[in-house]
């Protein structure tokens, strides 16, 4: 099962350079797992996207401990939304 962590912030500065490289920092080296990517919103300046890529089986579909610290370090510079997406298969609904 492939889950999709993504981290959505909106802030007001244009510390974006910075960001990236803290995102980066933070995430590890490339190739490890997860897979993260990073991208900047094509007209509107100060916005990013984290995506966070895990696959395999047993993987939780609840934040993980790297999704949670980044969006701890990224709050101090914005509005970050976080969520966690499950490819496929069945819809899980709680009753």
């Amino acid at each position: 099962m492939s889950i999709l962590e993504t981290l959505h912030l909106r802030m007001a500065g244009d510390d974006l350079d910075d960001l990236l490289e803290l995102v980066r920092r933070a995430a590890g080296p490339p190739g490890s797992s997860p897979s993260v990517d990073v991208f900047r919103h094509s007209r509107v300046q100060g916005d990013l996207l984290v995506h966070l890529w895990w696959d395999g089986p047993g993987q939780p579909s609840e934040p993980s401990e790297l999704g949670l610290r980044l969006a701890s370090l990224l709050r101090v510079h914005g509005l970050v939304e976080h969520s966690v997406w499950v490819e496929g298969g069945e819809p899980r609904v709680a009753v």
